[in-house]
């Protein structure tokens, strides 16, 4: 099936452009241009509401939707805000208002804010940053393609073509490769 009939469905790589806001109207999150985001659609790289909504669009589709809070990032847990004693924390690492760490506290890496700094304390928020939110989406589909074997095999995609190979994939990298970086993978949309 060509790139321009086929449509989005699991195991199909998807690249969209797309601008989330608040209520408020404040762009929350945006890709366009040389920067869509690429994903590999039924690998759970995308919210689930997000790729059900996706479903059967094809290249130059148009979408507008709104998520609930309970469908994107959950509601906020004041619960999730806890302090970490400084000494816990590397002492490169900076602690200041508004930093984002990746911590480990016993159930796998998170990413945090932090929120509040004291002398002996940082305030970290393990809520999203999108947690509490009811989210608007407006997606444009701008590429759909067939997903390599490996690219299902990892569970995301490897850029534009599939070819792009992993940093730690050394077995598999030529003299002349690019950065070796994997698009779409830092986020879930």
């Amino acid at each position: 099936m060509s790139e321009g009939t086929m449509k989005i469905a699991n195991d199909v790589v998807a690249a969209l452009a797309y601008t989330l806001t608040n209520d408020e109207g404040e762009v929350m999150d945006e890709a366009s241009g040389d920067d869509l985001l690429w994903y590999l659609h039924g690998h759970e790289n995308l919210l689930p509401a997000v790729e059900g909504n996706l479903i059967g669009l094809g290249v130059g589709d148009h979408v507008k939707f709104t998520l609930e809070a309970h469908e994107g990032y959950g509601e906020r847990d004041e619960a999730n805000v806890l302090p970490i004693d400084r000494d816990m924390l590397p002492p490169e690492m900076p602690v200041e208002l508004g930093e984002e760490l990746l911590i480990d506290l016993g159930d796998g890496p998170q990413i945090c804010t932090i929120v509040e700094v004291t002398e002996t304390q940082a305030m970290v928020d393990l809520n999203h940053p999108m947690a509490g939110f009811r989210l608007h989406f407006d997606i444009t589909v701008q590429t759909v393609r067939e997903a390599l074997a490996e690219e299902i095999e990892h569970g995301h995609v490897h850029g534009a073509d599939g070819t792009e190979m992993h940093e730690d994939d050394e077995d598999n990298v030529d003299e002349g490769d690019d950065n070796g970086e994997d698009e779409g993978d830092d986020e879930q949309l």
